[in-house]
């Protein structure tokens, strides 16, 4: 290992300690309430090194949500080695993980703040928007090479907007059974995988 990958190493993990402050402050005082002097209080670090790896509030908020895009490149690559025989089990099983991240009290309030910045700021937008086409373009792809799936690109919208409105469903409902919700939505995914 060379001293520039340590450098690159060490880098990512400081951007990644100011990110999950970032975070953690957005959830408790608002984009518009959370100063990077707060920020970098959180990470502990100096508001200049905050500076260091983000120009802006704004530049925190697009790493975040690339990060989000990293995740769900990970997520469609987990399935792609899958055939048409197993992939929509193995989709429909994944049901269980992806009502616990969206009905997670932190993962909603943070989803809520990051959209509500998207929908005041066009910059902001425009990657949020970015993010979840490629999402859903490549989710559509894999249906249609994988389950020969007709309008595919309209039922993963359909997929996206159930797991968008647990977001919300968990904070107007704390109370969820999250187990029987579970399993109603595995139905609905699975109607929704069938040619």
């Amino acid at each position: 290992m060379g001293i520039s990958d340590w450098t690159t190493r060490e880098a990512c993990s400081r951007q990644d300690q100011v990110l999950q402050a970032a975070a953690r402050c957005f959830v408790e005082e608002g984009f518009h309430g959370a100063s990077m002097s707060r920020i970098a209080k959180a990470a502990k670090m100096s508001p200049g090194h905050i500076y260091h790896y983000f120009e802006s509030k704004e530049e925190i908020i697009k790493a975040i949500v690339q990060r989000d895009e990293e995740g769900a490149c990970d997520f469609l690559e987990r399935f792609r080695s899958y055939g048409p025989d197993e992939l929509a089990d193995q989709l429909v099983g994944c049901v269980i993980d992806g009502v616990k991240g969206n009905t997670d009290a932190f993962h909603s309030l943070l989803t809520l703040e990051i959209l509500a910045e998207a929908a005041r700021n066009p910059s902001v937008r425009e990657i949020v928007a970015d993010v979840d086409r490629k999402f859903r373009r490549g989710m559509a792809d894999m249906l249609e090479d994988r389950l020969g799936l007709e309008d595919a690109l309209m039922r993963v919208e359909a997929v996206s907007a159930l797991f968008s409105g647990l977001t919300i469903r968990a904070i107007r409902n704390p109370d969820l059974d999250l187990e029987r919700l579970t399993s109603q939505i595995q139905k609905a995914l699975r109607a929704l995988l069938e040619p």
